[in-house]
């Protein structure tokens, strides 16, 4: 495995977990919408 490809493969890594944060985190702030009322 040459380092680019491992380098690249660690990119896409942090792009698929950062994703998956941030798809939790709309969840979290939509119930906390909720309970606070806002719609």
């Amino acid at each position: 495995m040459s380092s680019e490809s491992f380098i690249n493969n660690i990119f896409a890594k942090i792009k698929k977990s950062k994703a998956k944060n941030e798809e939790k985190a709309t969840k979290i702030q939509l119930i906390e919408f909720h309970l606070f009322g806002y719609f």
